[in-house]
This record gives structure tokens, C-alpha cells and sequence, in this order.
């Protein structure tokens, strides 16, 4: 855990002892201000607004006077705990505000683990609560990082508060709540945090639709929703918002298309969709995107072909489409991708044959065209894709030809999957002796004849890969190989 915060030193405007006159002097210019950014409703005894300004008015220890320059941004953050809380009645998981008079300004903050957030081999989709059915699906669960903070509603500066980080002149930049089990529906008037470039409210509970009015923060640079439990559409004001570099929405239930303005974005770096029920093409205009390096925007039900103007993200690494309806061939434009380091396109209705150009990509470390109608052959180019360690062809029936014995040059290979396909011949020796597989799944007979004896299995003549249906894994409590025959795969 981290040391208590030193002490504060606000340099924000704090009332001293007033006469009645003033102090009603004081309230009516600050409610005026208010008035100004959220209209009435702060008159309306019981509203979120109207508490909010009640907390600053008559309970904030600082008494800010109404020209403090932090005084919106300060009734900014107060407005939305209560309005994320029902006034208080739902409490977040950390850092809420004092509940006894004496009660320490100082909590502990659970800072969500940022590993279990970014898994390489599951998506944030795999962490939402349901899947695009409304099945529910197992949680991972979170860990946290308790840190030493300040509570809410406490009497420090705002930017002193759990989550908000603030950068010269005590203005908020930031915005960092995730996994705090915040609940309710996004605010629209999270407009007010009109200087913060990143927010990120990540596996909480918001339900409700996306708020238009977040278009408005105009510094805004990184938006973070994911794995809440949101609906709708994507507003098309978010396809203005120039400054953004990253939209991360997935493992929410939005729905709906990706507009083409989005080609307007070009700022944009990281794009994460993933995990929800959007449908459509997938936007050509996406091409001008040169910024663009990651897309993720499998488990969907986009329904459209493989743009070719995605020749023109060349600052791509990795490009995720796999789970949904996509029809057509893989561009041969995806070799001019260079910078490509992770391609998925698996559980499609793609076809046609892997472009030669693919092989091109020498920075690939996986790629996974799984579930698919792919044709023609494993190309010997294969070899060529040095730092591959994940390559996963399975279930591709109209793949033939041999098994290109460049697979053995492939020193990083970790991950070979080659069964329910008819590609014929003798699996390098080689591939098994670099020290680093830790999984090959090729069948070697058809699923109606499985195999029952692996040694009478070499003499059978309609075998077609020498290795059988085999997995070698890798044993991580020995930290050696294991190497165990699977059969009926």
C-alpha cells in the first residue's frame, strides 16, 4: 500500500466567518452559478442537483466562496456521487464519504488490477456479465491494489479525492473509478468535467444508454466503459469528437451500427467494440484512420465484407473481427499492414484463399483463421513469419496440400492447431524439438473412425498426418513438456 497523502494545500477560496447577509449573499450567487449549468432541478428539494448543492452550500468544511475557481468542478464531482449512489443509498466499493462527524478523511482505495482487464487470450468481452443472448457468463475474479486515498465529499481539495487525478492549477484531467461497483446510469451531466481528458469507468454496473452530452468534453482523449452493462447505440456526436484516442466500449449490450463519420476520428489509436450486439459493415472510412493501432471489435454480428481500404491503416497491430458474420475473402490488402502483430478473423463465413501477401507480415506473432471456408493451401511463405507463436487454421475443410515443412523454421511457435482440415502429409519432426510448443492439434482420421490405438494407427492407410490427434502441453508446475496423446478431437 502506498503512504497517506501529505496534507493538503488548496489554494481554492474559503469563506470566512460571515454575517446572515452574507451568508445568503453567498448561497444565492452560488446558486446562480449552478443554476447556469443544470438548470432548475437544484431547486428541486431531494434531486441529486439540489443535494449537491446543499453539500457545498452548508456542508463542505472548505465553505468555497462563489468565485473560487474549482467551485464547479468541485459541485461537479459531488453532483455525480450522488447521482451514482441513489443520494447515498448505494455506496460505492471504496472511499465513500465520512459517515461520522470525527470519521478519518483517509480510505483505502481498490485500485483494479490492470492485468485482468487487458488478457491476451480473452477478451473484454469474456468478463462481461452476460453474453449476446443475455446468458450469463462466470466473472473473472477482480484484484485490487488497496491504496492509501481520500474520501469523497471529504473536507481536502476535490483532486485530492480517490480517483481523480488533477495536473497544474488543480484541474481534473483525469478520472480513474474502475471495478467500483458504481451503478445506475451514465449522467449526462458528466459534460461538466469539462477539462478532463481521460475516464475511465470500467467494470462497474451502468446500465442505460450511452449520454450524448459526453460529446461535449471536448479535451476528451481516452473514454473507458467497458464491461458495464450499457445499451443502445453509439450517439453519433461521438464520431465529432476529434481529440479521442481511445473508445473503449466492450463487454457492454450495445447495439446498433458504427457510423462513417468515424472516418473523422484521426486521432483515433485504439478502438475496443468487442463483446456486444453491433451490426452492419464495418465502416471503408475506417481506412483514413492512420493513427488507428488496435481494433478489437469481435463477438458481434457485423455482417459485411473485409474493407480493402484497410491497406491504409498502416500503424495497425492488431486487428480483431473473429465471432461474427463477416462473408467475402481476406483482402490482399492486409499485407501491406506491416506493423501487424496479432490478426483473428476465426468463426466467420470468410472463404476463398489466405492472400499470399499475409506472409508478408514478419512481425505477426499470432494468427488465428480458425472456423472458416477457407481453400487452397498452406503456403510455403509460412515460414517467413519468424515470430509467429500462435497459428491456428482449424476447421477450414477446403485447406489441402501438404503441411509445409517451413513450420519448423518457427523457433517461437507455441500453438499449432491443424485438425478438421486435409492438408496431408508428415508434420515436421523439427516443430517438436524447438522447446517451445506447447500445443499441436492435428487429426490424422475422420471423426467417425477415431483412433483407439496409436500404434496401429500408423499402419492405417487413410491416415493423413503422421502425429495423430496429439496436444502437447506444456506443464507449467514441472516447467517441462508433457506431451499426451488426445484422441476423437
Amino acid at each position: 500500500m502506498t503512504p497517506p497523502p501529505p496534507p493538503s494545500s488548496s489554494s481554492s477560496s474559503v469563506s470566512p466567518a460571515m454575517s446572515p447577509g452574507e451568508e445568503a449573499f453567498r448561497e444565492e450567487r452560488i446558486r446562480q452559478k449552478f443554476r447556469s449549468e443544470v438548470g432548475d432541478r437544484i431547486n428541486v428539494v431531494g434531486t441529486s442537483h439540489n443535494l449537491a448543492a446543499r453539500w457545498i452550500i452548508d456542508e463542505d468544511p472548505l465553505q468555497l466562496g462563489s468565485d473560487a475557481p474549482n467551485l464547479m468542478q468541485r459541485y461537479s464531482f459531488v453532483l455525480f456521487y450522488y447521482l451514482t449512489t441513489n443520494n447515498g443509498a448505494r455506496p460505492w466499493r471504496s472511499c465513500n464519504p465520512p459517515t461520522q462527524p470525527n470519521q478519518s478523511r483517509f480510505c483505502e482505495f481498490g485500485k483494479l488490477m490492470r492485468n485482468l482487464t487487458t488478457a491476451t487470450t480473452t477478451t473484454a468481452a469474456a468478463m462481461s456479465k452476460t453474453t449476446q443472448t443475455g446468458q450469463s457468463k462466470t466473472n473473472f475474479d477482480f484484484e485490487y491494489d488497496e491504496e492509501n486515498s481520500i474520501r469523497w465529499l471529504s473536507e481536502e481539495h476535490e483532486c485530492r479525492w480517490a480517483g481523480i487525478v488533477c495536473e497544474d492549477a488543480e484541474i481534473a484531467r483525469s478520472i480513474e473509478l474502475a471495478g467500483q461497483s458504481i451503478s445506475g446510469t451514465l449522467p449526462s451531466e458528466l459534460s461538466l468535467w469539462s477539462h478532463v481528458r481521460r475516464i475511465s469507468l470500467e467494470h462497474n454496473e451502468f446500465t442505460g444508454t450511452l449520454p450524448s452530452a459526453l460529446a461535449t468534453v471536448r479535451q476528451l482523449i481516452r473514454l473507458r466503459l467497458n464491461g458495464n452493462n450499457l445499451v443502445g447505440t453509439i450517439p453519433k456526436e461521438y464520431f465529432n469528437v476529434g481529440s479521442f484516442q481511445k473508445l473503449d466500449l466492450a463487454g457492454n449490450q450495445l447495439s446498433g451500427t458504427v457510423c462513417t463519420s468515424i472516418g473523422a476520428l484521426s486521432n483515433l489509436k485504439s478502438l475496443h467494440l468487442s463483446g456486444n450486439r453491433f451490426s452492419g459493415k464495418i465502416p471503408s472510412e475506417m481506412g483514413n484512420l492512420k493513427y488507428l493501432t488496435f481494433v478489437r471489435m469481435d463477438q458481434n454480428r457485423f455482417h459485411s465484407c473485409i474493407p480493402t481500404e484497410i491497406g491504409r491503416m498502416t500503424s495497425i497491430r492488431e486487428f480483431w473481427i473473429q465471432e461474427n458474420r463477416m462473408f467475402g475473402t481476406i483482402p490482399s490488402e492486409v499485407g501491406l499492414l506491416t506493423e501487424m502483430t496479432d490478426l483473428r478473423t476465426s468463426r466467420n463465413q470468410l472463404n476463398g484463399t489466405i492472400p499470399e501477401q499475409l506472409f508478408g507480415l514478419t512481425q505477426l506473432s499470432r494468427l488465428e483463421l480458425s472456423d472458416m471456408d477457407l481453400a487452397g493451401t498452406l503456403s510455403t511463405l509460412v515460414g517467413q513469419l519468424h515470430e509467429l507463436t500462435d497459428l491456428r487454421i482449424r476447421k477450414n475443410p477446403r485447406l489441402t496440400g501438404t503441411v509445409p515443412t517451413e513450420l519448423a523454421t518457427l523457433r517461437h511457435l507455441q500453438t499449432l492447431w491443424l485438425h478438421k482440415t486435409n492438408l496431408v502429409g508428415a508434420i515436421p519432426e523439427a516443430i517438436c524439438n524447438t522447446g517451445v510448443l506447447e500445443e499441436l492439434i492435428a487429426n490424422c482420421l475422420p471423426e467417425e473412425n477415431p483412433i483407439k490405438n496409436a500404434n496401429a494407427a500408423r499402419d492405417v492407410a487413410t491416415m493423413t498426418l503422421v502425429y495423430a490427434i496429439m496436444s502437447l502441453r506444456r506443464n507449467p508446475t514441472k516447467g517441462q513438456g508433457k506431451r499426451e496423446l488426445r484422441t476423437g478431437l
